[in-house]
Parts: structure tokens; sequence; C-alpha cells
């Protein structure tokens, strides 16, 4: 199914299709990426292509006796979000060797984990913190310089990076 979504950027307004549809998703909410980023309830697929968009009662009209049909049931569909690459190695050095922020709500949980792993890192190595997003800490900020100089004198440096390991 995603598939045959991942080759849509954009989606036009239903077409009249002379053929039964090969596969139809029904019941969802289709995000069709368009320009006015529409969401619809029904999609179908001809010939590899997305071939029409639209309401259930539309589409069910392009369903034929040899039509796959999938019943979204409320969930939704979107096209072409298919990442097929892995960040292994730093990922994985990154869980031996960094503190993992991804869980921290606040600056003081990045603070706490922050003073955590200097208690346990040799003086002069570099504490690594990565995945933090500020975005879903609940004071809405960054942590600044002086929090975590507090918790990391100068014999330990700190580096931080909000992007995945």
């Amino acid at each position: 199914m995603i598939r045959h979504l991942m080759a849509a950027t954009a989606l036009l307004a239903t077409p009249a299709l002379a053929v039964p549809a090969d596969t139809v998703l029904l019941h969802g909410r289709i995000i069709t990426a368009d320009a006015k980023d529409s969401v619809v309830q029904a999609l179908a697929i001809s010939g590899g292509k997305i071939a029409a968009v639209g309401t259930d009662a539309a589409i069910q009209k392009l369903v034929g006796p040899n039509t796959k049909v999938i019943d979204l049931k409320g969930r939704a569909a979107t096209p072409g979000l298919i990442d097929t690459h892995a960040h292994i190695l730093s990922t994985g050095l990154g869980e031996l060797n960094q503190i993992a922020l991804g869980g921290a709500r606040s600056v003081e949980d990045m603070v706490a984990a922050v003073k955590a792993r200097v208690a346990t890192t040799p003086k002069g190595q570099w504490v690594l913190g990565v995945g933090w997003d500020e975005g879903k800490f609940a004071d809405g900020r960054y942590p600044t310089a002086a929090e975590l100089d507090a918790v990391s004198p100068c014999a330990w440096p700190v580096r931080k990076s909000n992007s995945a390991p």
C-alpha cells in the first residue's frame, strides 16, 4: 500500500476511470499532500498510480470484482513517507557512549542526566548527549551554559545535540 502512495507527491481532483481500480483505500484520513494539504476519505489506485481521491461514496463506485479493497478504519495514510536509511554505527555508539536525552521532558531532566553521566565519566573525557527535543520540554526552552556548567565543571567538556544519534 505504501509503495503505491510513495509515487504521489500531489493529488488532483478525482478523475473518471474507464475501468475499475486495482486497489482502493476506504474509510480513512488520506493526507493528499496537495497545495491545500487536503484530507480525503478514500483513494483509488490503477496501474500502480493514484488515479482518484475523494469521498468513500465516490471511490466505492470504482470498485470492481477484482479490486483489492483496504478498509483503513479511520486510520491515516500519507504519500511517500518511506525512509530506507539507518544510522546503525552512530546509533550503536551513541547507545554505548552518549546520554540518550530523548526521554528528557524538561531542562531539569537534561541537567540531571548530564550530572549523572559526569559522576561516572573520567575527568577530562567528553560527556555527550543527543536526541533531546526542547519543543517537548515542559519549560519550552534550551538549557543554558550556566545550567550545564553547574553540573559539569571545566574538567568534563559537554557537547549536546538535538539531532538523532
